[in-house]
């Protein structure tokens, strides 16, 4: 593959906008997936973060292009209408899921499709699970009948959405979620001086205007090099094999991590609820692909990891993705009474309980010394590794990558 200007693209955006560079790589590596000959499942990112942290300047940059459809208002139905009120001939013209086809689907504002009931949750999720799969949709109604799509229905999904609640993540971990998350860093807490600088930057109608024509240019050159959709067929052997066993690890953990605690009947947790990593291998390997394509390569390497690492920190619940953040920086023991101050000054007792079940995950465990000694949470035996100089660079590498935020202890 030639040249693609990825750096001249890096330089602009940073120039415009220069925290969100990171993000707008992440969103054309979910694009850079539409080339992959062999991909069968469409890679979802869903930006996460709160009100005017960039989410939508981003999306922005890719609206209006041949390779994306841009949807304002989404719901889970609209994937295949059963409207009652419209014929089943004229539903086949307002169905979304033919138009996003070998498409990126941009959605805005997602926090609505996270909100609600269990039961409309799990609804929903079921939904987007299986058009996820990239084999179309079949549904059934009592008016329209047997209604949808079969076949190569692969599309990529950038969306935006406020920090998600635990009702969210639980019933998401119970499906096996195919959805990823990249966390974008909160700006509640600028300076005075970032405020007065804000009145001398770029008004945000320019910065969008110029971030979309190069990031259009861009595309429409990635789509030419890639010989269009699913145009790349991967050699594998080109990958560095360090890399692919890094992004295996993080799958593994991503897995774990936001599988939601489900006591048995000897209230007990069953490791029989644990997601299999292999659907978080793919969708991360993907992602990785796309990001190498997007850089000129058609092998991953080292430089794909930093982006892998920080959507897998995202795609765990937040105060989970914390907590393994905090045992590594601090060598693989948390106690208690650092755990009350990462929790906000919450009663010790409050802090001992969490500890206490992140000490139910295979990655974790909570040992309590006995009277007068300090109880803490510590890496399990399997996992202590993550906590060394080597390995601790590796995952937490992709908390700058991604803005996380260190946590403070």
């Amino acid at each position: 593959m030639g040249d693609l200007n990825i750096m001249l693209l890096r330089e602009t955006i940073s120039s415009a906008v220069p925290r969100l560079w990171p993000v707008v790589d992440c969103a054309l590596a979910t694009c850079g997936t539409l080339f992959l000959e062999d991909n069968t499942n469409p890679a979802a990112v869903i930006l996460v973060g709160p009100p005017s942290a960039g989410k939508n300047t981003v999306i922005d940059m890719f609206t209006n292009h041949a390779l994306t459809y841009r949807s304002d208002k989404f719901s889970s139905a609209a994937f295949v209408s059963n409207s009652a009120n419209v014929s089943k001939e004229t539903l086949a013209h307002i169905d979304l899921l033919p138009r996003i086809q070998h498409k990126m689907l941009l959605t805005q504002e997602l926090a609505p499709i996270f909100r609600g009931k269990e039961e409309e949750l799990l609804d929903r999720f079921n939904t987007l699970t299986r058009v996820l799969d990239g084999r179309g949709l079949m549904t059934d109604s009592g008016t329209h009948g047997p209604r949808g799509y079969e076949g190569d229905y692969l599309f990529a999904w950038l969306g935006g959405t406020t920090p998600l609640d635990k009702k969210a993540w639980e019933v998401m971990g119970k499906l096996g979620s195919r959805l990823l998350f990249y966390r974008m860093p909160s700006t509640c807490d600028s300076t005075p001086e970032d405020l007065v600088r804000s009145t001398e930057e770029t008004p945000y109608l320019k910065t969008t205007e110029i971030g979309k024509k190069v990031v259009h240019a861009f595309l429409t050159a990635l789509s030419t090099h890639c010989g269009g959709i699913r145009g790349v067929k991967w050699n594998s052997t080109n990958n560095d094999r360090n890399s692919i066993a890094w992004i295996a690890v993080f799958a593994r953990l991503l897995a774990i991590l936001r599988t939601p605690l489900i006591p048995d009947d000897t209230n007990q947790i069953s490791t029989q609820h644990w997601e299999n990593p292999r659907r978080a291998m793919s969708c991360l390997y993907n992602l990785a692909r796309g990001h190498a394509l997007v850089h000129g390569r058609q092998g991953v390497n080292s430089e794909d990891l930093p982006l892998i690492a920080g959507v897998v920190l995202s795609s765990i619940p937040e105060r989970i993705s914390h907590f393994l953040q905090a045992l590594i920086i601090k060598g693989g023991v948390l106690t208690v009474t650092q755990a009350e101050e990462i929790l906000g000054g919450l009663t010790k007792g409050t802090a001992r309980s969490f500890l206490e079940k992140l000490g139910k995950f295979p990655v974790m465990e909570f040992v309590k010394e006995g009277q007068g000694k300090r109880d803490y949470l510590k890496l399990s035996k399997d996992w202590a590794w993550l906590s060394s100089d080597e390995y601790a660079g590796k995952l937490l590498g992709g908390m700058e990558w991604a803005s996380l935020e260190p946590v403070k202890i």
